[in-house]
């Protein structure tokens, strides 16, 4: 799955590696890789809302800071040493979500 959101010169690669139920729904371990695609270094002031579609729990991430409102997961950079993207440079992460059983990870948008 890759999704573009070329308003900000931002590009995000999601891809889900592991799938399965939890008694709530479905969840996912997925691979996110955000890419800065301007010539200019981001400091730790960037961030990236995904809309699911459906409703998001249970989510945690290595490296970045989270919200979980209904349908939308909000990335942000954490404090941490490595929260800078530099110019056309990625900063990658993995994470779990939970989502409804049924739902398909296809229909993520970027807000």
């Amino acid at each position: 799955i890759h999704l573009v959101n070329s308003t900000n010169g931002m590009s995000v690669t999601l891809s889900p590696q592991n799938s399965w139920g939890d008694g709530n729904g479905t969840r996912y371990q997925i691979n996110v890789v955000i890419t800065n695609t301007t010539g200019n270094t981001w400091g730790t002031d960037w961030n990236c809302s995904v809309d699911f579609g459906a409703s998001v729990t249970n989510p945690v991430f290595w490296g970045p800071s989270y919200t979980a409102s209904g349908n939308v997961l909000t990335l942000k950079a954490s404090d941490q040493w490595n929260g800078n993207i530099s110019a056309n440079g990625t900063y990658s992460f993995s994470g779990q979500i939970t989502v409804p059983q049924g739902t398909t990870l296809s229909k993520m948008t970027i807000r």
